[in-house]
């Protein structure tokens, strides 16, 4: 081979070199971005889990704060989930409930399941759109227990109902103290007693039934004047 043809081969040589350390230097390149994309991908995923994890965590600390359990029925076919919270409440545990809309019923006092099961259906049909309801549930040692009932709808993207997602709440004993006051508040009414009430400068103020009945043994005609003035 002549020197001229020598040179040339080298120069050729050195041509394919440099072109084969710029096709490596662009596949690192690339790879290296590639890298990068999929790194902030990742960091990215696992943000979002992190932010989704913090706020299931302080969904379940508020709901144990406030004692509530949790409740789903998923449709169409009814298939219902309860939290561990909202069986405890009505003393069961998971597995003891069949996960369905007879479970659910079975839950309801007897004599109350069919006004629950016309609530529910109406919410679940959507024709109703808020549902915060007191029914009346039973304790697994035989007891009744009244529960505030909140549910909301869960839809899709064409705005059909999909699920039905609430919260119960153990009212029992609010209600047993509201029962009392009621009970209190009628005792004037319901004594066989005479009650009078008078002011400081004696000034009959009010009468019960029982009171009533003796003045117009006494005097009918006070009473009946009383009445007219008043």
């Amino acid at each position: 081979m002549d020197e001229v043809s020598q040179k040339t081969l080298e120069k050729r040589i050195q041509t394919l070199e440099k072109l084969l350390a710029e096709e490596q230097d662009a596949r690192m390149s690339a790879e290296a971005m590639l890298s990068a994309d999929s790194a902030r991908t990742l960091t990215a995923l696992r943000q979002q889990e992190a932010e989704a994890s913090l706020l299931q965590r302080r969904i379940d600390l508020a709901f144990q704060a406030t004692g509530d359990g949790l409740w789903e029925i998923k449709m169409p076919g009814d298939e219902v989930w309860f939290s561990a919270r909202a069986l405890e409440m009505l003393g069961y545990q998971e597995g003891d409930i069949l996960p369905s809309w007879d479970g659910l019923l079975s839950l309801i006092q007897p004599e109350e399941r069919a006004t629950a099961d016309r609530i529910f259906g109406d919410f679940m049909d959507g024709d109703v759109s808020v549902l915060p309801a007191t029914i009346g549930f039973a304790h697994k040692n035989g007891e009744g227990c009244s529960i505030l009932v909140r549910a909301v709808h869960q839809t899709d993207e064409r705005g059909q109902i999909i699920a039905v997602v609430g919260s119960m709440t153990d009212i029992t004993e609010l209600e047993a103290e509201k029962a009392k006051v009621r009970e209190l508040a009628e005792f004037p009414l319901n004594n066989p007693n005479p009650i009078y009430q008078f002011t400081m400068d004696g000034e009959l103020t009010y009468m019960n039934p029982a009171a009533e009945t003796i003045v117009e043994r006494l005097d009918p005609y006070s009473l009946y004047d009383e009445r007219l003035q008043n």
